[in-house]
């Protein structure tokens, strides 16, 4: 079925020249299309709704003389947004895969990047924010039980009879990944000190709070860090500022502004207290850790092994890590648990798994 572009209107016969596998092709239209001045808020709202906003950004960065700056600016920090959360999402895919081969399961991978780099060649220039895989029937719960043992967890919980049903008349699951975090990202504009920004520094992202705003640049700094970044970044390298952050179903607010700067003060002078008040107690507290009085009282709190991917372990005490252990590395155990944990008793690798029975079209759901 072909399409009259001269019945539509100018900003979705923009999308559809932008949409194309070689907008070059319709260059000279494209540029009459820009002479006349789309509207573009609605352009870019349009885009954002149709998922289009990094084709439209491969395609207007060749004609950046006649596009207002804010718009290209916009359009960036959308772009290197997206583009680094899908290459976390396709590593993530890569690693995923290869476990279920390791175990003898066939999974395809569709949509997603799959589909971004069928089509584009680069994964970058689609938007998705989940991972889907299909695998056999008789594969679903064993490839369930290798997800869960990854960190995953199911959107919701089935007793083994309605599993049972699910398995007849259901076709996929939806997971979330427990050692993730997303994040809820708006415009940097404006910008104030305080605030907490995410940008992009040697090809990762990173989440940093504005400690200084100036004409040379913007001075950032982690809370958790004691002094500020060796760099300065232009309101450009900023992709947007952060209010929120999601784990499982779980929302913290970020604080900005002047709260967030109060927040900030009273991180780290919290930390400095904590820090004099742990080498005061620190002779006491390493005796009473040493003769392990207190050790019986760990398997009552029923303290959990949990293995990840990567080969780190950690020692969960309900929804708190109590120690954790990094591949190649010894057990980090944080105060004041060293009382109720023998580290010569944790393992110093994850376990494989042992697959019991087996499920189907698994939809791995990534936030």
């Amino acid at each position: 079925m072909q399409i009259e572009l001269s019945s539509i209107d100018c900003e979705a016969e923009l999308l559809l020249i932008c949409a194309r596998n070689h907008p070059d092709v319709s260059r000279s239209r494209l540029e009459e299309l820009l002479l006349d001045g789309p509207d573009w808020q609605y352009l870019l709202k349009a885009a954002t709704r149709h998922g289009l906003l990094p084709l439209l950004y491969r395609t207007l960065i060749e004609a950046r003389h006649q596009i207002p700056p804010a718009v290209l600016s916009d359009l960036r920090r959308s772009y290197l947004f997206n583009s680094q959360r899908n290459h976390i999402l396709t590593n993530e895919l890569l690693r995923l895969l290869d476990m279920l081969e390791a175990e003898g399961i066939l999974a395809i991978p569709f949509k997603g990047p799959v589909l971004a780099q069928e089509l584009y060649g680069d994964v970058a220039l689609r938007m998705f924010t989940d991972l889907d895989v299909l695998v056999r029937r008789g594969d679903v719960l064993r490839a369930k039980e290798i997800l869960i043992s990854e960190g995953y967890r199911l959107d919701h919980t089935l007793t083994e009879a309605q599993e049972r049903v699910f398995l007849r008349s259901g076709h996929h699951y939806h997971f979330y990944n427990q050692k993730s975090v997303h994040l809820e990202v708006e415009p940097a504009d404006p910008l104030m000190v305080g605030d907490v920004v995410l940008f992009s520094s040697d090809h990762r992202l990173v989440v940093h709070r504005v400690v200084r705003l100036g004409p040379e640049g913007i001075q950032t700094r982690g809370d958790n860090n004691d002094l500020v970044d060796p760099y300065l970044l232009v309101s450009q390298e900023i992709i947007g500022r952060v209010v929120g952050a999601w784990r499982g179903d779980r929302r913290r607010s970020i604080a900005g502004g002047r709260a967030g700067r109060l927040f900030a003060a009273y991180a780290r002078l919290r930390r400095l207290l904590y820090g004099k008040a742990l080498r005061v107690v620190s002779p006491s507290y390493n005796s009473l850790s040493r003769w392990g009085l207190f050790c019986p009282l760990g398997r009552l709190l029923r303290l959990r092994l949990v293995g990840f991917g990567d080969g780190e372990l950690q020692l969960m005490l309900g929804p708190r890590v109590a120690a954790y252990c990094r591949p190649g590395r010894e057990w980090v155990i944080r105060p004041p648990y060293r009382l109720i944990v023998n580290d010569s008793s944790l393992p110093r690798q994850a376990t494989p798994i042992s697959p019991r029975t087996p499920p189907f079209h698994l939809h791995n759901k990534i936030r």
